[in-house]
């Protein structure tokens, strides 16, 4: 499937923001879709997507990467710790492991290597 239409991506996106980052922790489809490797990628491409639709405007490409910045975004940020904090596994997983579930959690969103790394080192 190819959507190429900037108005269908952003209703998609709008869907995916929603079911991600709007919708409530306790839902297991929710707590299914927030470190789903699928879902994650499919966010990240309808972003892409669009950012490369916007591709031929440095100003509205440095604002789609300014939106992207979890830093930007302290209630995302809380909620992305609160998830990792919830996961039982989280203790026992290798630093890769964390980082990997980390930009899944993230998504569509991107860190800065300081984020990541205290991120990293959240206990449960």
């Amino acid at each position: 499937m190819k959507i190429a239409d900037k108005k269908t991506l952003s209703v998609l996106m709008t869907a995916l923001y929603v079911a991600k980052w709007e919708s409530d922790d306790d839902n297991a489809h929710v707590a299914a879709i927030t470190g789903s490797p699928f879902f994650a990628r499919l966010y990240h491409d309808v972003v892409d997507e669009v950012v490369r639709l916007d591709a031929s405007k440095p100003a509205a490409v440095r604002r789609w990467e300014s939106w992207r910045a979890i830093e930007g975004r302290p209630d995302q940020l809380e909620r992305t710790k609160a998830r990792i904090r919830s996961m039982s596994p989280w203790s026992s997983w290798s630093r890769e492991e964390r980082l990997q579930m980390i930009e899944y959690l993230l998504s569509p969103f991107r860190a800065t290597a300081a984020t990541l790394d205290e991120l990293v080192s959240l206990s449960p």
